[in-house]
C-alpha cells in the first residue's frame, strides 16, 4: 500500500544504541524540574532537544515501571502521554521489538506519534515515518516510525478489528473515551502470555466502562490515593481479572499531586475554565463522578461521535449536486470510505459532500437570555426511495386515492450525520429569525430548498419565531411545543437513532457536554421528566437541536400512542405538514 516517507532525524544509525542507554538514564535520573525545549502545556513540536530530558516524579515512574500490566488514573494534560511515548521509544531502542498506541481517534493517534517524533530528534537517531492506510478503502491512517533496529511504533485509532489484527506491546491512550472498550480490552489482554506488555492511561469517564472497572478493581475509583496506597494495592490486592489472573501496577495522580510534585501549572485557572464542579472533578481531581441519572452513557455517546461529522461545512458544499465527485475527491460515504476517484495528499474530511439521495433536516432549539439558540443541520441518507415516488430525491410521496399518508418504508433506518451546528449566544430575536430564514432560503444547484423540514422550538419566547417562520415557509417549518411528553418522545427517538448507530454527531467539546448534561429524572408520580442543569454553557441545546432535527427527519411519526415509551396523546407534528393534492399527499 502506498506509504508517505519523511526523514526525521539526521545522526549515523552506529550510535544509536549507546545513545539509546544514555537517553534512558538521563531521562530517568534526572531531577524534576521544567524540561528545556519542550513546555509542559505547549502544543507538540518537533525540535531538537540537547540536553538530558527532565521528567516529573510520577512520569520517572511511569518510566521506570516495566510491569506487564500497568494502569493509571491521570489528570488531564498532566504530561502522561510525553511520558508513555518515551518510554516506548527506549523499550523500542533497547531491543527490536513492537508498540502500539491505540487512540480515541485520528486525530489524537496522531498527536501521540507528534511525540514519538520529538523524543526521535532529542535522541538525534535515524528513523523513518510513515502514514498509510490499515484496511483497503478504510479512510482512518495508520502512523508508523521504524527504527534501524528493526524496532516499529504504530499509531492507530481504536477499534476491536484493529486490536485484534497487531501483535506487540500496547498503550491505550484515554481508554475511558473509546467505543467498544470492553471489546478492545478482551482482544488486547491475551498479548501478555506471548510476552508483550499492556498499559492503560485514561481519565476518568463517569462510573461505567472498562476503565471505571480496572481501576474500581485496582481500589483507584474513590478518589485521592497516596502512592504508598498504591503501593500497597499492588502487593497485597491485585487486581483478578476473568481472561488471566495476574497483578496490575496501579499509578494515580490528579492536578493537585502534580502540581505538589512540580508541575507549574495554575489550578485555580483551570478550575475557573470549567463549567461546572463535576467537571473539574472529573478531568482533573481523577473523580469518576457518578452518571446514574445520564440518559447518553459516555460508552454511547463515544461510539457515535465522527470525525465526518462537521460543524461548520460550507453552505455551497451542501447546496452542490449530490454524490458527484467534484475537485478530485471523491465521494465519501457515512461509514468513511471513498467512492470514485480522490487526489493525492487532499484533506478529504474538510471537503465533504452530499451522498446521493440525501436530505436536509433542521431543528431548532431557542434561547435569548439564560439559554442559546442552536440550528443544527442534519443530512440524512437514502430518502426518497418509495417505489411510488415521484421525485426519488426530493421525497414527493403519493399515496392511492383515499389513503393516509405513506410514512417512508424504512425511514426509522436513515442514517443522519450532521452537517452545520451554529450558536447564537444572547442573540436578539431579530438576528435569530434572519439566521433561520438563512438556512431555509439554502437552495440547491437545481433551485429546489435545500431543507426540507426544520422543526423549530416554539415554547414560550419560541412562539414568536416560530409562528413567523411557519407563516413564510409554510409545512416545511413545524413548530413544537415542548411538553413532558414531547421531551420524553423526542429524548427517546434520539436515543433510540444512536443505539443503532444511525446518527453522527460532531467530536466537540459543545456536543459532548450537552449529550453528558441530559438527566433523566423518576418523578414522585412515576413519570419520566428529562432536564439539564443550566450552566453558563448553556441548558443541553444542542441535544435539543438535534432532537428536534431528528423529528423533522420523519415524513409521518408514528403515532404517541402506538410508541411504548409513551402513554396517550396526539402525534407531534401537526397534520399540516402534508398537503393534499388531487386525493393523494405529498410530503415536503
Amino acid at each position: 500500500m502506498p506509504r508517505k516517507k519523511t526523514q526525521i532525524a539526521k545522526k549515523t544509525a552506529e550510535a544509536q544504541e549507546p545513545m539509546a542507554a544514555d537517553m534512558a538514564k538521563s531521562a530517568t535520573s534526572a531531577p524534576p524540574g521544567p524540561r528545556r525545549g519542550l513546555e509542559h502545556n505547549s502544543p507538540a513540536r518537533a525540535e531538537v532537544v540537547s540536553a538530558p530530558v527532565r521528567l516529573l516524579p510520577y512520569q520517572r515512574r511511569w518510566v521506570e515501571d516495566r510491569s506487564s500490566l500497568k494502569m493509571v488514573v491521570k489528570a488531564r494534560q498532566i504530561g502522561y502521554s510525553f511520558a508513555a511515548t518515551l518510554q516506548a521509544l527506549l523499550r523500542c531502542l533497547e531491543r527490536k521489538t513492537t508498540w502500539i498506541f491505540l487512540s480515541k481517534g485520528e486525530r489524537q493517534s496522531k498527536l501521540l506519534m507528534e511525540k514519538v517524533q520529538e523524543h526521535i530528534q532529542s535522541c538525534g537517531i535515524v528513523a523513518q515515518a510513515f502514514e498509510s492506510t490499515f484496511f483497503e478503502g478504510a479512510s482512518q491512517k495508520q502512523l508508523e516510525v521504524r527504527l534501524p533496529n528493526g524496532s516499529v511504533i504504530y499509531g492507530l485509532p481504536s477499534n476491536p478489528d484493529t486490536a485484534r489484527g497487531y501483535s506487540g506491546n500496547v498503550t491505550l491512550d484515554e481508554f475511558a473515551f473509546h467505543a467498544d472498550a470492553a471489546k478492545i480490552y478482551s482482544a488486547l489482554f491475551p498479548t501478555i502470555t506471548r510476552g508483550y506488555s499492556l498499559e492503560v492511561i485514561s481519565t476518568p469517564n463517569g462510573q461505567q466502562g472498562k476503565f471505571y472497572e480496572l481501576a474500581k478493581a485496582a481500589g483507584m475509583a474513590d478518589g485521592r490515593i497516596a502512592n504508598s496506597e498504591l503501593r500497597a494495592a499492588r502487593d497485597e490486592a491485585p487486581i483478578r481479572d476473568s481472561l488471566l489472573a495476574t497483578r496490575w501496577s496501579p499509578h494515580w495522580c490528579d492536578v493537585y499531586e502534580a502540581v505538589r510534585q512540580g508541575l507549574k501549572i495554575n489550578v485555580e485557572l483551570l478550575r475557573a475554565g470549567c463549567d461546572d464542579e463535576p467537571t473539574f472533578q472529573q478531568e482533573f481531581c481523577c473523580q469518576f463522578v457518578s452518571t446514574a441519572e445520564n440518559f447518553f452513557s459516555p460508552e454511547l455517546l463515544a461510539a457515535c461521535l465522527s470525525a465526518e461529522a462537521r460543524t461548520d461545512t460550507p453552505a455551497h458544499q451542501l447546496a452542490s449536486a449530490s454524490g458527484i465527485d467534484q475537485s478530485g475527491f471523491g465521494r465519501r460515504r457515512l461509514d468513511g470510505t471513498i467512492e470514485g476517484p480522490a487526489t493525492t495528499g487532499q484533506v478529504l474530511e474538510r471537503n465533504v459532500f452530499p451522498a446521493s439521495g440525501s436530505e436536509f433536516f433542521l431543528g431548532i432549539d431557542i434561547g435569548r437570555q439564560h439559554d442559546r439558540t442552536v440550528f443544527w443541520l442534519d443530512e440524512v441518507t437514502a430518502l426518497g426511495c418509495h417505489p411510488e415516488a415521484a421525485d426519488a430525491g426530493r421525497g414527493a410521496l403519493r399515496a392511492p386515492a383515499g389513503g393516509q399518508s405513506p410514512p417512508l418504508p424504512g425511514a426509522e433506518e436513515n442514517q443522519s450525520i450532521a452537517r452545520i451546528v451554529r450558536t447564537l449566544d444572547r442573540a436578539p430575536f431579530a438576528d435569530q429569525l434572519e439566521c433561520a430564514r438563512e438556512f431555509l432560503r439554502l437552495e440547491r444547484e437545481d433551485g429546489s430548498p435545500l431543507v426540507r423540514r426544520a422543526a423549530i422550538d416554539a415554547t414560550g419566547i419560541g412562539a414568536m419565531l416560530a409562528e413567523t417562520l411557519a407563516a413564510e415557509f409554510g409545512p416545511r417549518v413545524e413548530p413544537v411545543i415542548f411538553t413532558a411528553a414531547v421531551k420524553e418522545n423526542l429524548a427517546f427517538r434520539t436515543k433510540r437513532r444512536m443505539e443503532k448507530q444511525l446518527s453522527l454527531l460532531p467530536d466537540t467539546r459543545e456536543v459532548r457536554r450537552a449529550f453528558s448534561a441530559v438527566k433523566r429524572v423518576v418523578t414522585p408520580s412515576g413519570n419520566l421528566r428529562f432536564d439539564a442543569v443550566r450552566t453558563a454553557a448553556g441548558h443541553a441545546d444542542e441535544f435539543w437541536a438535534k432532537a428536534l432535527a431528528d423529528l423533522a427527519a420523519e415524513a409521518e411519526p408514528a403515532p404517541v400512542a402506538a410508541d411504548a415509551y409513551l402513554a396517550g396523546g396526539g402525534s407531534i407534528i401537526n397534520p399540516r405538514a402534508f398537503t393534499e393534492l388531487d386525493g393523494g399527499w405529498e410530503a415536503f
